[in-house]
């Protein structure tokens, strides 16, 4: 799933492991789905190429035996991270945040979880 880039994103409280793809605006306020990671001390951000709709997708986030987290889009590698890897076992997480009066929504039809 994705949430908002303002929810962890430099606060305080991002104090936990995480890879996660969220919804992001670059300087010229287009929408990209990208992958963040939290190494439990430090996070940050890496955009991909896809732009944010509300079509169905399918998002796979993998932190390898290496030095890379890695996030693919749709069944293509949109994004290869080396900052900020996350080092313990992950379990997945959803969560919609509406950073203002609008409803957020967000629907979930097929989830799996390894840690291998």
């Amino acid at each position: 799933g994705f949430s908002d880039e303002t929810d962890l994103a430099g606060s305080a409280t991002a104090h936990i492991a995480t890879a996660e793809c969220r919804k992001s605006a670059n300087s010229a306020g287009q929408t990209y789905f990208t992958l963040y990671t939290n190494d439990g001390s430090n996070n940050s951000r890496l955009p991909s190429t896809v732009t944010l709709d509300t079509n169905w997708h399918t998002f796979k986030v993998t932190n390898t035996s290496g030095a890379n987290t890695l996030l693919s889009i749709d069944g293509v590698l949109e994004v290869t991270k080396s900052t900020n890897k996350p080092t313990d076992p992950m379990c997945p997480a959803f969560i919609v945040d509406a950073q203002t009066a609008h409803v957020a929504t967000a629907q979930i039809r097929y989830l799996e979880a390894y840690n291998t």
